[in-house]
C-alpha cells in the first residue's frame, strides 16, 4: 500500500517567498540600526524561512481531514499545545496548565492521562490515513473515568 499525502508546507510558492527575504532582512537591519549587533540580525534571518511554513495546527487539521476524522477543533487545539510543550521544553502540559485549562479539557489532570490522550489522538491519525476499519481499541480507554490501563514500574522487571 502507498500512501500519498501531498501536504503544501508554505503559505507561498517558494521562489516567490525566496524574492522577500532580502528586502526582510534589509528592513529588520534598519529597524534596529543602532540597537543591534550581527548576531542578534544573524539570530533574526535564521528565523525568516519559517515565516512561510504552515502552521502545526493547520497540518494536523489537515492530516485528519484526509483520514476522515471528525476531530473537534478543541481537541486538535489541546494536541497542538500538549505536542509543542513536549517537543519544545521536554515537559507536559499538564504540568503547567491554568485551572480553567483542567476544566475545558479535564485529560489534563495528570500526565498520564495527556500522555494517553497524545496516543490516542495519533492512533486515530494513522488508522485513518491506512483506511483501518475495523474494530479499534483505545490505549486510552476512557479517559474521563480513567479506566486505563496503569503499568506500574514493578511490572517493567
Amino acid at each position: 500500500m502507498v500512501l500519498s499525502l501531498n501536504f503544501n508546507r508554505h503559505i507561498v510558492d517558494e521562489n516567490l517567498f525566496n524574492k522577500l527575504i532580502n528586502p526582510i532582512k534589509k528592513a529588520i537591519k534598519d529597524t534596529l540600526k543602532g540597537n543591534d549587533n550581527k548576531t542578534v540580525r544573524s539570530l533574526m534571518y535564521q528565523k525568516l524561512e519559517e515565516l512561510n511554513r504552515i502552521s502545526f495546527s493547520n497540518i494536523v487539521s489537515d492530516l485528519c481531514q484526509k483520514a476522515g476524522l471528525k476531530v473537534k477543533r478543541d481537541d486538535i487545539e489541546l494536541f497542538v499545545k500538549c505536542r509543542n510543550k513536549l517537543v519544545h521544553e521536554g515537559t507536559f502540559y499538564s504540568k503547567f496548565s491554568t485551572i480553567e485549562d483542567k476544566k475545558r479539557w479535564p485529560v489534563l489532570e495528570d500526565e498520564s492521562l495527556e500522555y494517553l490522550f497524545l496516543l490516542n489522538f495519533v492512533d486515530q491519525i494513522l488508522l485513518g490515513l491506512l483506511k483501518y476499519e475495523a474494530e479499534y481499541i483505545s490505549r486510552s480507554g476512557d479517559l474521563l473515568n480513567k479506566k486505563h490501563l496503569i503499568i506500574r514500574k514493578d511490572s517493567l522487571k
